[in-house]
């Protein structure tokens, strides 16, 4: 989770020093946010999966 939230955190920062409108940029935060809740749902899932199965 931290890792992710690192991410997160890194990859806005870089947005917020391109030169794209204000609108974009939250879109791209928004998109990313997404993608990377994404990513830690699967890894649960597979920490899940994991427990039962082992």
């Amino acid at each position: 989770m931290k890792r992710l939230q690192h991410q997160l955190e890194s990859i806005t920062s870089r947005v917020e020093g391109d030169k794209l409108s204000p609108a974009l940029k939250k879109r791209v935060v928004r998109v990313i946010s997404r993608f990377l809740f994404e990513q830690l749902l699967e890894e649960e899932r597979r920490a899940e999966s994991r427990k039962a199965g082992g």
